[in-house]
């Protein structure tokens, strides 16, 4: 019996390998980062199709870039730091860094956003910070946004004033997806 299933086991295999070298076996194409490609159309002579590659994480942008994060495209536009008024002023040690930011919806349906669960402040430690209660911002970064429209505001977060390699970090609500702009 053993004799039997190897025998047919070996068969199955040669079957396979025949089938992949003769070409009736299509294998998915895998495309290397920095690698040029040829296609059909090219061997073909003509004009190849554009390839788009959306990249999980984008970490290291400059204020101005855009980054697409799930249906949103995300800008960060500029940052300040805040050492708070009269009343409101972050702990001791703390400054506040405030980061005026442009959400425009790329999908076809309303979308949510949430500074409190969509962004966040990164320091060269690998520490995050959360949203800070208590800066004095323009405008809100919080609401529905319409399919094609836009939303700009600031976040602001509490971070040591020693802090260094600071990020500006834009999440996806539900997804892993995320960019991230240098501040300082």
């Amino acid at each position: 019996m053993f004799v039997k299933l190897s025998a047919l086991g070996g068969a199955i295999v040669g079957s396979v390998v025949l089938l992949v070298a003769a070409g009736c076996v299509e294998e998915e194409a895998q495309v290397v980062p920095g690698t040029p490609q040829t296609t059909p159309a090219q061997v073909a002579g003509e004009s190849p199709q554009p390839t788009v590659v959306e990249e999980p994480d984008v970490l290291n942008l400059r204020l101005g870039d855009t980054a697409k994060v799930g249906d949103a495209e995300v800008t960060a536009n500029s940052f300040r730091m805040d050492a708070g008024g009269e009343f409101l002023k972050p702990d001791p040690g703390n400054v506040w860094i405030i980061v005026d930011v442009t959400v425009v919806n790329t999908g076809d349906d309303a979308y949510s956003l949430s500074s409190l669960l969509q962004t966040g402040a990164r320091g060269a430690d690998g520490r995050e910070y959360d949203i800070a209660f208590g800066p004095d911002l323009m405008g809100s970064l919080d609401g529905s946004i319409p399919a094609g429209d836009m939303l700009r505001g600031e976040a602001g977060f509490e971070v040591p004033e020693t802090a260094s390699g600071l990020q500006f970090v834009f999440k996806q609500a539900l997804g892993a997806q995320q960019a991230r702009w240098n501040l300082r």
